[in-house]
């Protein structure tokens, strides 16, 4: 099989891992081990005959029956006690063997998507998950033999949704951030690594467009018409119809992510989301916020947060006035709490004339004012 995959024994997908010289992955298994470093350290002209050691290194993807009756299994399960390596599909093989420089190189997640997108010609390698997005030594070889003009790092259509939280805890923005993280550490990578592969390559970040009703590229390739999907895949458009793509540059790189991400403030963050955590707390880098209402005096309609968990918030007491529409309303309370208190905090809704009563405050009362 030109993608080295076969089914398992016990249902499932067995899938054999070649490196990029298109030859197939062995591991030391735990149990080998102990066996093999003592042949090693024997003081002997023998041969050593390593094949009696090393196993093929082969990922089984379960069953959907077996994950349907232990939803906490992994999906696919690699040699324990080994890395996890890269999976070049036969197009990336061939290229890098045929020395082919130039064109256009594609990382995804998952190899069953590296072989849907290979069978339509396209050079791709696939990692096996998105915290494996690095270029390490051999995918570093493999770009700098490849000498690639553009580098495309993929991802599912699901990438900047977030996940329903359990157990009565907030919606958080762990999962958007994962993603993030997987883009700008291969950005990172890419951009030190940059004048051993190509002075002149161009880094994009390419997914599926969320809106779209498919979630991975294989999904895509198979429900619409693959010719069009291709196509895009070429342009690389920031909107197409099912890809949406991201050119990233040395030093906006992570800002152009947090931002794609909606991840550059708690308001956009919350925005993006508004139809899934509706009224509920939502974390943002590590602090609680909830809606405190939408709207204000002046019928503008912004939402207004409330920060539950602010690490510089000191309560040191208060008093609650109510005003129509101005705090001019509350004239003499207020000039009298400025009077009675040595520090005075005012919170209110923007329209509510807070300049205008402290602008007016040194004439009214003789109080000195610094802005």
């Amino acid at each position: 099989d030109t993608y080295g995959i076969k089914p398992a024994p016990c249902g499932g997908i067995l899938q054999e891992v070649k490196d990029f010289d298109g030859i197939r992955r062995t591991y030391l298994p735990e149990r080998n081990r102990r066996r093999y470093d003592q042949a090693r350290a024997r003081r002997s002209d023998f041969v050593l005959h390593e094949a009696a050691y090393f196993e093929p290194y082969t990922v089984k993807r379960l069953h959907p029956e077996a994950l349907r009756n232990n939803p906490n299994l992994p999906k696919y399960l690699h040699p324990k006690g080994a890395p996890a390596h890269p999976m070049p599909g036969p197009n990336a093989i061939k290229a890098h063997r045929q020395e082919i420089t130039g064109g256009t190189v594609f990382f995804i997640e998952g190899y069953f998507k590296a072989v849907a997108l290979d069978r339509h010609g396209i050079e791709v390698t696939a990692f096996s998950g998105i915290s494996t997005y690095r270029i390490k030594e051999d995918v570093l070889a493999y770009l700098a033999k490849r000498k690639p003009d553009r580098v495309v790092i993929l991802y599912d259509g699901d990438a900047t949704a977030i996940k329903a939280p359990k157990d009565g805890a907030p919606w958080s923005d762990r999962r958007p951030r994962d993603f993030v993280a997987s883009a700008a550490g291969f950005a990172r990578q890419f951009f030190a690594l940059q004048e051993q592969i190509n002075p002149e390559a161009r880094l994009y970040f390419a997914m599926v467009k969320p809106q779209s009703q498919h979630k991975g590229f294989d999904d895509l390739l198979q429900h619409t018409t693959p010719e069009e999907v291709l196509e895009e895949l070429e342009e690389l458009p920031k909107d197409g119809q099912h890809v949406q793509a991201l050119r990233l540059h040395r030093t906006t790189y992570l800002a152009k992510l947090r931002k794609f991400f909606n991840l550059d403030t708690y308001r956009h963050f919350y925005e993006a989301h508004r139809a899934e955590i509706g009224t509920a707390p939502f974390r943002f880098e590590k602090r609680t916020y909830q809606t405190a209402g939408i709207g204000n005096l002046l019928h503008n309609s912004t939402p207004q947060y409330t920060l539950q968990d602010d690490p510089y918030k000191a309560d040191q007491g208060g008093h609650r006035l109510a005003v129509k529409k101005y705090l001019e309303e509350i004239t003499p309370e207020l000039d009298r709490l400025l009077k009675e208190e040595a520090r005075l905090a005012i919170e209110a809704p923007t329209g509510s004339g807070k300049t205008t009563f402290f602008a007016s405050l040194p004439k009214r009362t003789g109080q000195r004012v610094v802005v």
